[in-house]
């Protein structure tokens, strides 16, 4: 968190909305506070599912084979989990407070000042509470609070993830970046056409309707590196084209 400029962050939160169609029509504040409501009982829902993020798998497979895989990995990984959904309603409040041009003021969501927050009495608080609980008390019972002034909420989620353990603005940061990716993180590309990603070259190889071996390492992530020339599978969900086909590094 050190360093982050959340009012910065706010605007990026906002284009990225506007460039995905969030803001095409004129909404009034409680409608935006809806949908932060909506992320928060999502994280709840997660919550009472055992969703959790696992970001020790996520990051050695992303760290293995890079941003072909990072969509799909985030996917199975990240999102949906209670973490991730905490991540979106900070985006959510961020993108609000893009969107009404309104500025956090210096330090007030510091590294600092949450661990300072989380002393001993706020962390008796949270004892014998549900996730449930916390989340209505502390955020939902009075969420019309934040118009005008979102800062309060992203303040108090971050309260929350610290009490957590969670690494909120790893997710957050992780979050956008997935939002911001083309939806078919390898797009639709004739048979044949090579292309690069992260500097690192790839050809369409053919069309497949085979299936990952059962013995390879993305086989329940719908990757196959059990073969020797293959570096992946693209699934038909993945192409705007509908076509599942096998892609590989150049140089193998």
């Amino acid at each position: 968190m050190k360093n982050t400029n959340f009012n910065e962050l706010a605007l990026k939160a906002y284009e990225s909305a506007k460039a995905r169609g969030f803001h095409k029509e004129p909404h009034t504040d409680a409608h935006y506070m809806m949908l932060i409501a909506c992320e928060l009982a999502e994280a709840v829902e997660a919550d009472r599912k055992g969703q959790r993020a696992d970001r020790k798998t996520y990051n050695f497979l992303l760290q293995e084979y890079g941003d072909p895989v990072f969509k799909h990995l985030f996917d199975v990984h990240i999102k949906d989990t209670v973490e991730d959904e905490l991540a979106d309603a900070v985006i959510r409040l961020l993108d609000y407070l893009g969107k009404k041009g309104l500025n956090i003021p210096d330090g007030f969501i510091s590294e600092e000042r949450i661990k300072k927050e989380c002393d001993d009495e706020c962390r008796e608080w949270f004892k014998g509470r549900s996730f449930a609980d916390v989340i209505f008390t502390s955020l939902l019972n009075d969420l019309d609070s934040a118009i005008g002034i979102p800062e309060t909420k992203i303040y108090a989620i971050f309260v929350i993830a610290e009490i957590y353990g969670i690494d909120l603005m790893w997710h957050i940061k992780e979050k956008m970046e997935y939002n911001v990716k083309d939806i078919s993180m390898i797009p639709t590309r004739k048979i044949g056409e090579r292309f690069k990603i992260s500097g690192v070259g790839y050809i369409v190889a053919r069309p497949t309707t085979e299936e990952p071996c059962k013995e390879c390492t993305f086989y329940m992530g719908k990757y196959c590196n059990g073969r020797i020339e293959i570096m992946g599978f693209c699934y038909k969900d993945m192409r705007r084209d509908n076509t599942q086909v096998i892609f590989k590094k150049e140089n193998e």
